[in-house]
């Protein structure tokens, strides 16, 4: 779709995602012990892809809020 609102929410998201994941893969220890169980059978990637896939619009917002993950526009984060 490419309305320009849809389309900024849609590449912010991907922002979001892209921010979170990068941000597991150097703090695995903030990625929660039931995911982490499973690294050595399912791999460090899966897991921190498994557990951002799980995450709702507003809480992958607010992981980024807690722990500074910063580089997303002013206005998605507050």
């Amino acid at each position: 779709y490419r309305h320009p609102t849809v389309s900024k929410m849609s590449d912010q998201g991907k922002e979001i995602i892209h921010l979170l994941f990068q941000y597991f893969l150097k703090h695995p220890e903030k990625i929660p012990l039931s995911y982490r169980e499973r690294e050595e059978e399912d791999g460090r990637y899966r897991i921190i892809c498994d557990y951002i896939a799980g995450m709702t619009d507003r809480y992958a917002i607010e992981i980024c809020k807690s722990e500074g993950i910063f580089g997303l526009p002013y206005s998605v984060l507050f």
